[in-house]
């Protein structure tokens, strides 16, 4: 959020005006920037390099015949129907069509091995550090304070500012209170209505779309921000830990400001020492040989989340839901699992058993909830810990996993059937006859006796296909 951002004089380039090599020699602190539409291919040989780290993630509908044959098997034993739709951001290395990204990231991966086939259109915008004073200033505080809540108060104060720069104005809606029918009848005819709440028989809660918005919000300094911090990820990832380790570092999981790795060395320390540049090691133990307060509190600089201690073992499920074994301590994750329980509840082993034996784990948790203005406690009993991730496809061993888009999925025929094998095993669900259309539009492997094994044992199947 301290780096150049867009501000003004926003335009469209005319075909004419479009330069590639003019934008890839535009510097990074340059007074104009660009954001661009375009395509590119990711080349088959980067696969198995960019395997763990796909550049230009996207989002993507994960339907059930892209899941491997592995993680088909793995809802079949738990009696869970895979969703017909799914949008998520997934990394991947499929090619990209109409790709929006600001040019530093086009830099980037074009540097790394993408290629560009087509820019579709280029905005043109002048841009300049007008948050970094802002951003400064915050980071300036959280170095002097004590607890962790002023370290989180100064932090969220930025948090903040980048929330409100991608907010959806779209989905406001307009409330009404009504107390009378004929009011309430009016409201509803409305061209605007979208859904009302009943409290009782004679209060109603009426809610209508805006029919008048006022786009306000700069949405494409949310985008840029997002934009820069995937470059600051990839050129750490590919140009310093790639660079030094090859494939004696694997990436085990990554979030937007944070990477995980399993690196094989001679001497962890004597490295970081020489790649100090990058690190913050202000919150080491002060006797640690790392310890310097150097880059404290600076932005753009890693931190080691288990402060020098040795990392036993790593556990991760799916996304948000891992688990770390250290020393003296462990660490788990698990998404929409309240913290205490999570601490109370959860424990490593709970991470290794779930992992091998494919068993799902559940917790039970209060929490306290809301119905139309009436405030509740309740006990719920709630999965925790699925080794199941349809943001990959999975191999036979539950573990590794490869991207979606990679060549071995693609060209491996004994994958191939095997994967069609474990699609058509699951027919008996009459859900899975939409897949056989999906498979024929697609392109997906698909054998015609597999096909007929599916009409000759479900008639309900046979309509469908008919």
């Amino acid at each position: 959020m301290s780096q150049p951002l867009p501000v003004s004089d926003f335009e469209w380039l005319s075909p004419e005006e479009i330069s590639l090599e003019q934008i890839c020699q535009t510097p990074d602190d340059a007074t104009t920037g660009y954001i661009l539409e375009v395509d590119m291919e990711y080349p088959p040989e980067l696969h198995d390099l960019h395997n763990n780290y796909p550049l230009a993630p996207e989002r993507m509908n994960i339907t059930p015949n892209m899941l491997s044959p592995t993680a088909l098997s793995i809802l079949h034993e738990m009696n869970v129907q895979p969703a017909l739709k799914s949008e998520k951001l997934v990394p991947n290395l499929c090619n990209k069509q109409n790709y929006v990204l600001h040019y530093r990231n086009l830099k980037l991966y074009l540097s790394l091995g993408l290629k560009l086939i087509k820019i579709h259109r280029v905005m043109k915008f002048t841009q300049r550090c007008w948050l970094k004073d802002y951003i400064n200033f915050n980071t300036e505080q959280r170095k002097h304070v004590k607890t962790a809540f002023e370290k989180d108060f100064f932090k969220l104060h930025n948090n903040a500012v980048y929330g409100k720069t991608m907010e959806n104005l779209r989905n406001r809606v307009k409330v009404d209170i009504v107390q009378t029918k004929k009011r309430a009848k009016k409201l509803v005819v409305s061209p605007a209505f979208h859904a009302f709440t009943i409290f009782d028989e004679n209060l109603v809660a009426v809610q209508r779309k805006l029919t008048k918005l006022c786009l306000n919000r700069p949405i494409q300094v949310g985008f840029v921000i997002l934009e820069l911090s995937k470059v600051l990820m990839y050129d750490f990832h590919y140009n310093v830990i790639m660079t030094k380790y090859g494939d004696k570092a694997r990436l085990l999981f990554t979030d937007t400001d944070s990477l995980c790795y399993e690196i094989t060395t001679g001497d962890l320390n004597k490295d970081l020492e020489r790649m100090k540049q990058y690190f913050d090691f202000s919150d080491y133990p002060r006797d640690h040989p790392l310890y310097s307060d150097e880059n404290k509190k600076k932005i753009g600089y890693f931190k080691d989340e288990l402060n020098g201690q040795p990392c036993l073992e790593f556990i991760g499920l799916r996304s948000k839901m891992y688990s770390i074994l250290s020393e003296r301590d462990e660490k788990q994750t698990a998404k929409g699992i309240c913290k205490s329980v999570r601490q109370q509840q959860l424990i490593h082993a709970n991470y290794r058993e779930c992992l091998l034996s494919r068993k799902p784990s559940t917790v039970s948790q209060n929490r306290i909830g809301t119905e139309k203005h009436h405030i509740f406690s309740m006990q719920q009993s709630k999965r925790a810990l699925f080794a199941f991730d349809d943001k990959r496809f999975l191999l036979e061993d539950g573990v590794t996993s490869l991207s979606y888009g990679h060549y071995k999925i693609a060209t491996d025929g004994k994958t191939g059937l095997i994967r069609s094998e474990a699609v058509f095993s699951l027919l008996v669900r009459p859900y899975f006859a939409i897949l056989i259309w999906q498979s024929f539009s697609s392109a997906t492997l698909l054998y015609l006796s597999a096909v007929e094994w599916c009409v000759s044992q479900s008639s309900a199947l046979h309509r469908n296909v008919s």
